[in-house]
């Protein structure tokens, strides 16, 4: 079967913290502990607030997003941490937005 590579690097900044600063082709500046929500989606004006809007409906609270994009209306990457974890059932609402092409909770 295929399996699909994902490349991630990090860096360490003031007093040893830990970022993510790229994912594939993407580059953000993202806290990589908790519980972090990655999008995959298409540059598109009102995507962000979508997802805000469904997270919130769920009472999932946003504690830090990092958004990167290849070009405007390009390809891009939302990064969320996220105060609590996240239900199949949300996740699956997140994927039916339009503009999105792939969701993903990480525990970390």
């Amino acid at each position: 079967t295929y399996k699909e590579k994902t490349v991630v690097c990090g860096t360490l900044v003031t007093r040893n913290k830990p970022r993510i600063v790229r994912i594939n082709d993407f580059y953000i500046d993202a806290i990589p502990e908790g519980t972090l929500l990655v999008t995959y989606a298409l540059d598109k004006a009102g995507i962000v607030g979508q997802i805000g809007t469904i997270l919130g409906n769920n009472n999932v609270n946003i504690a830090a997003m990092n958004f990167g994009r290849t070009a405007p209306g390009g390809n891009a990457i939302i990064v969320m941490n996220v105060d609590s974890e996240i239900s199949e059932e949300v996740l699956e609402n997140i994927k039916k937005c339009d503009s999105i092409v792939d969701v993903k909770m990480i525990r970390l």
